[in-house]
C-alpha cells in the first residue's frame, strides 16, 4: 500500500534496473577522466560516393560492460549536466580530428550534435571559440574548401533555442561558419 488510497507494487527487476542505472550514473562521473569516451565518424557522401562530410557519434567503452548504447547513457548524462563535459569532450575531439584530416589532405565537416542543456550552458560560448580555434587557424580558405563544424540540436528544442543560437552566435561573431543541424533533416547536403 503507498498511502491515501494509492497502490503501488514491487517487481523484482525493477530493484535490478534502478541498481543498473545508479551504478551507470556512477561510472559516467569519471568517463571523461578515465579517456573512456569514442568519436566515431559516420560519412555522409553525395551521390557519386564521395565523402562529403561525417556526423560525429558519441560513444562509451565502459571497462567492464563495452560499448554502452546512447540510448542508456545519454539520457542520464542529460539528468545530472554531465553532459556538458562530455559534449566539450567531443567538440574537442571533432576539432582535433578536423585538424587532423586538413594536414593528411583531406579537410572534412563534421555535424556535431550538442545538447540543449550543454548549449545553453554559461561556458559555451567560450568553449566554442577554444574548439574553432584549435580547429581553425584562421585560414579561410580552408573553411571554404570544405572544412569546418556543424552543430547539432534536437528537433524538439531548436525553435526553443533560435533566439538563444543567434545571440550566442553573435557572440563568437560567427556568420555562416557554423550550421545549425536538426536531427531527422538532411541539413548537412544544404550547407
Amino acid at each position: 500500500r503507498a498511502g491515501g488510497n494509492g497502490h503501488a507494487f514491487y517487481e523484482a527487476h525493477m530493484a535490478e534496473l534502478a541498481r543498473q542505472r545508479f551504478e551507470l550514473q556512477r561510472d559516467l562521473q569519471q568517463c571523461v577522466e578515465r579517456g573512456e569516451l569514442a568519436l566515431y565518424l559516420q560519412p555522409q557522401v553525395d551521390a557519386q560516393g564521395k565523402i562529403v562530410a561525417a556526423e560525429a557519434l558519441l560513444r562509451w567503452n565502459h571497462p567492464e560492460r563495452g560499448i554502452v548504447p546512447p540510448n542508456l547513457f545519454i539520457p542520464i548524462a542529460e539528468e545530472t549536466g554531465q553532459i556538458v563535459s562530455m559534449g566539450a569532450w567531443a567538440l574537442r575531439e571533432a576539432a582535433r580530428l578536423i585538424h587532423a584530416f586538413e594536414r593528411a589532405g583531406t579537410p572534412l565537416r563534421v555535424a556535431v550534435n550538442v545538447s540543449p542543456r550543454q548549449f545553453s550552458h554559461s561556458g559555451f560560448v567560450d568553449m566554442v571559440r577554444e574548439m574553432l580555434a584549435l580547429a581553425d587557424d584562421g585560414d579561410r580558405d580552408r573553411r571554404d574548401h570544405g572544412c569546418g563544424i556543424l552543430f547539432g540540436i534536437l528537433r524538439d528544442t531548436a525553435y526553443r533555442l533560435r533566439g538563444l543560437a543567434e545571440e550566442e552566435l553573435k557572440r563568437l561573431r560567427i556568420t555562416g561558419d557554423v550550421t545549425f543541424v536538426v536531427r531527422g533533416t538532411n541539413a548537412i547536403d544544404n550547407r
